[in-house]
């Protein structure tokens, strides 16, 4: 993929120049004058081979950020300059650097390219022809560029002839979203002879140093936060069936799952955590022993690396100016059983009593016998609106209310703040609990109401509120609707199976539930869903439960990430789990969830490596 920047090129030269000038700074120990660098021993020697190398790396992860898909294969001088030379040729690339003309270059190489003849259509292949001659240089180890994703493999290049013969025989697999980097670097007078087109070092020179680096460089936040499709900050919780997994993908970076406490999985396969990435908690405390780790998965601490810290400011929602948002009262919103909405000024566990203290026969959609708590919602929900916005940004049918701009939930004339969305009957969300069922007559059940948020020309419609919201109903969304609330948030999903958008799809300034259960069948519906979903304390996941068959369970499939933080006063200000609290529960028959930047928006996106994005070192070993 090519990441296209405004005035790219220009851009482009600065970087390297710059960080090339740092690294030979640091690297190189320049602050030596020339004329003691000439006179320097073998320790300087080293020196400037180490300084070299890490010249090399700054210019790789310079060209990186700029092209995701560089491999050395520019083919042509990038520099040309006196003290700074730099080329790349078919997968390689060499650069000489000296702090001026009086003394020898320094030089680091690097290697993509497998020398095995012409590129082969297998996407195992280095895709490069060979290079010329003079740029096939004696190095034992290849480079590999696997920030787009798959299955790749830094290859064992034959020991006589240097040549990559098997695609497969590899030296280690390397995890998506990474680059295996090995840079080589020379320092030293007694490479006076090097120079443009002259890279082979002499043999056997005693003032000749020579260094090698084996760096993983992989995508990470300059917050410091490692990418992970899941993350709890108590701890991951995940119930399978007999023959169930969860797997663990990514796109454009590692698989991984992250926790500071424990990961517990109940039930499922052997091997019931499958992932070629990694699964980290808290080593210290914990022993993880319910995970039986397949797919190359590895087990690891997290440290005190930080979650992302995704605070109520930094997510789009709703205005609290009325001409640029929809505002509706606060309350209990009940589609009764011919399809028409109720409005009652309670929220749900009052109006849960005032069901139950309903006399016998009373119909409580019969408004004139409700003392003033329900209407009945009329067109364009004109009566329970106060804002100035057109009336077709909402739209009223039988059992199915529809918004095509951001909807803010206000203070009804009692104070509730909480939204409730329901059927005639009430809800469930998981078989044997009958408790938020208030009408055991009705015949609607939450697949047979609709919610959908439709973004208009914004791009986007985020339903949000200060209280609580309860949602008991299908839930449709054109890529681009979000629930966000500074209260508990509970889906009870009649339907859920392409419900996405590009950046935040579910947030929560506490608890985050999310359910498929299908009451009428006593079975569970499947989801798949698209994100950025995060509560700051827990958040519950389910697409089966143990009072259900667990053949009715269903499949659980999130793309983006899922975020249980664990904090009461906001992501900035405490630590991960820091409430005792940020607890991640999965209960599906199997679940998948695949790390994916581009579904996160602009405060994540990886594709556009930008502000909050870097490419960080992973791993590093010299020689």
């Amino acid at each position: 993929m090519k990441i296209k920047h405004p005035n790219s090129g220009f851009a482009l030269i600065i970087t390297l120049m710059v960080s090339l000038v740092i690294a030979m700074m640091l690297g190189a120990t320049l602050k030596l004058s020339p004329g003691r660098i000439a006179r320097s021993g073998n320790t300087s020697d080293q020196s400037l081979a180490e300084g070299a190398i890490e010249a090399g790396i700054e210019y790789a992860r310079a060209r990186l950020q700029e092209t995701s898909t560089w491999k050395g294969d520019l083919n042509r001088v990038v520099v040309n300059e006196p003290t700074l030379y730099i080329e790349e040729r078919d997968g390689m690339v060499v650069g000489l650097l000296r702090p001026d003309e009086s003394v020898p270059f320094s030089m680091f190489r690097i290697r993509f390219n497998f020398y095995n003849g012409s590129p082969l259509v297998d996407i195992l292949d280095d895709g490069l022809p060979d290079p010329p001659g003079d740029f096939q240089f004696d190095l034992d180890r290849v480079s590999v560029n696997n920030l787009a994703g798959g299955i790749r493999f830094v290859p064992r290049p034959d020991g006589g002839s240097n040549i990559v013969n098997s695609l497969l025989d590899g030296l280690f697999q390397i995890p998506p979203g990474t680059v295996a980097l090995t840079v080589e670097g020379f320092g030293g007078n007694g490479l006076g002879e090097i120079g443009p087109g002259k890279y082979d070092p002499p043999a056997g020179s005693r003032h000749v140093a020579r260094k090698q680096a084996d760096v993983v460089l992989g995508v990470a936040y300059k917050d410091g936060a490692p990418d992970a499709a899941m993350m709890g900050g108590g701890r991951i919780d995940v119930t399978l069936p007999g023959n169930g997994d969860i797997a663990v993908t990514a796109k454009k970076s590692t698989p991984r799952a992250r926790t500071k406490g424990d990961v517990v999985i109940n039930g499922g396969d052997t091997p019931n955590y499958v992932s070629s990435g990694e699964l980290l908690y808290d080593t210290m405390t914990y022993s993880a022993s319910t995970v039986s780790p397949g797919g190359g998965a590895t087990l690891g601490d997290d440290g005190g690396q930080p979650f992302y810290e995704l605070e109520w400011d930094d997510i789009h929602q709703a205005s609290s100016d009325p001409t640029e948002a929809v505002h509706i009262d606060g309350g209990t919103y009940v589609f009764d059983d011919s399809g028409d909405l109720h409005y009652f000024d309670l929220s749900w566990d009052d109006y849960k009593a005032f069901m139950a203290a309903l006399p016998v026969g009373q119909d409580p959609f019969n408004h004139g016998l409700n003392g003033g708590v329900s209407k009945q919602v009329n067109a364009n929900l004109a009566n329970v609106r106060s804002d100035s916005m057109p009336s077709n940004t909402v739209s009223l049918a039988s059992s199915k209310l529809k918004f095509e701009s951001d909807v803010l939930v206000t203070s009804s004339t009692s104070g509730v703040t909480d939204f409730t969305l329901v059927p005639q009957r009430g809800t469930e969300n998981q078989g044997g609990d009958v408790s938020d069922v208030v009408d055991n007559t009705g015949t609607k059940y939450q697949q047979d109401i609709e919610l959908e948020l439709k973004p208009g020309s914004s791009g986007k419609t985020a339903f949000t509120g200060t209280g609580d919201i309860l949602i008991a109903s299908k839930i449709n969304s054109d890529k681009g609707g979000s629930f966000v609330t500074q209260g508990d948030l509970r889906i009870d999903a009649g339907k859920l199976d392409k419900y996405g958008n590009v950046g935040v799809s579910f947030y929560s300034q506490k608890d985050v539930e999310v359910s498929t259960y299908d009451p009428k069948n006593d079975k569970y519906l499947s989801a798949g869903v698209d994100g950025l979903f995060y509560a700051w304390d827990d958040f519950t996941f389910r697409t089966g439960d143990p009072n259900t068959n667990q053949a009715d369970w269903n499949k659980l499939e999130l793309t983006g990430s899922i975020v249980a933080y664990g904090t009461d006063n906001g992501p900035s200000l405490e630590p991960p789990g820091s409430n005792a609290g940020g607890v991640l529960t999965v209960v599906a028959r199997e679940a998948k969830f695949n790390w994916d930047a581009k579904k996160m928006g602009d405060l994540l996106d990886i594709s556009k490596f930008g502000e909050l994005t870097v490419l960080e070192r992973y791993s590093y070993v010299r020689h």
